[in-house]
């Protein structure tokens, strides 16, 4: 394939179906590829850049965030859309509500209401969501996509900065409805869940406490930027059995590594730690040696919840 750089920004729009201000956002923000430059300093794509950015749209259309692979080689992106490409098949083999075309129409009815910042609208379309699926299906195939989807058109310039706060705010609110619709037992084991200095982002934290909820744990959530002082202080006051921690961005804080030990070190052993969270494998190594659960997504989560309830029988 030619290398030589001799398709203006426009044309390479075009054959991408990609804008020219996501193209340049790809390449200024993250690398993803370097145009050469004609000798008026206009960028030039080869038609190697053209595959690359194919292969880059095809990817972030999957859910991927651009983010997180606009550095890997090719080979690998192309790898990656064909795992999708199988996965998007084997679950086409599931019947009713909850086909792959079924679950994208939620999606895409949700991200066209966020585009027009209706959130009355947004709210309808999140009901509809809650009758049409499971618990799981909702979180795990439409909330969880969804954000994704969002934050990639915000870092992509697709959206601004409004829309991505009211789909946070609106998705919130609409986990604050379904966790408080959970009635769990009294003797129910305890998991208080929480972000760590420097963590920001929130709806790990809510997605996290509705999924124990339905497992049948008592939350105590403490929301974002919790220091391990007052992580050890409610597990004590609580007598939690677990700790639950979001780890969404960045992937690479310093300060979260110093927390995480913190937290280690000021509970005893008998207290599991579980984290998760789009960064949290970034981290996988050190909350291995810090004897903590890693968990990838929510289905790994309710698993390892249910796990944990059968090693300490309720009282």
């Amino acid at each position: 394939m030619d290398k030589v750089g001799k398709h203006p920004i426009k044309a390479v729009a075009r054959r991408t179906g990609l804008s020219t201000h996501v193209i340049r956002a790809w390449e200024k923000r993250y690398n993803a590829l370097e145009p050469q430059r004609s000798a008026t300093n206009r960028r030039l794509y080869s038609d190697v850049d053209i595959e690359r950015l194919m292969l880059l749209k095809r990817a972030s259309e999957t859910g991927h965030n651009i983010g997180q692979i606009a550095a890997l080689p090719d080979e690998e992106l192309q790898s990656m859309i064909s795992a999708d490409t199988n996965s998007v098949g084997r679950a086409s083999l599931k019947s009713g509500n909850e086909s792959p075309s079924v679950i994208n129409f939620h999606i895409q009815e949700c991200l066209a209401a966020i585009e027009q910042l209706d959130g009355e609208r947004l709210d309808l379309c999140f009901r509809k969501a809650s009758v049409a699926f499971t618990q799981p299906v909702l979180l795990e195939e439409v909330i969880v996509p969804l954000m994704r989807q969002v934050g990639g058109h915000w870092e992509e310039g697709r959206m601004r900065v409004a829309h991505e706060h009211l789909a946070t705010a609106m998705v919130r609110n609409f986990l604050g409805t379904l966790a408080s619709g959970y009635r769990v037992a009294q003797n129910a084991p305890v998991i208080v869940i929480g972000t760590p200095p420097g963590q920001v982002h929130e709806l790990g934290g809510v997605l996290a406490t509705v999924t124990a909820l339905a497992a049948g744990w008592k939350v105590v959530y403490l929301g974002v930027e919790t220091p391990a002082s007052e992580f050890a202080m409610a597990v004590q006051k609580s007598q939690a059995r677990a700790v639950g921690i979001s780890i969404i961005y960045p992937p690479d804080d310093p300060r979260t590594v110093e927390e995480l030990r913190r937290i280690r070190q000021m509970l005893t052993d008998t207290v599991d730690i579980i984290v998760g969270g789009e960064s949290s494998t970034s981290y996988a190594g050190e909350l291995t040696r810090l004897r903590m659960f890693h968990v990838k997504n929510l289905s790994e989560l309710r698993q390892q919840l249910g796990r944990l309830r059968g090693h300490h029988p309720e009282n």
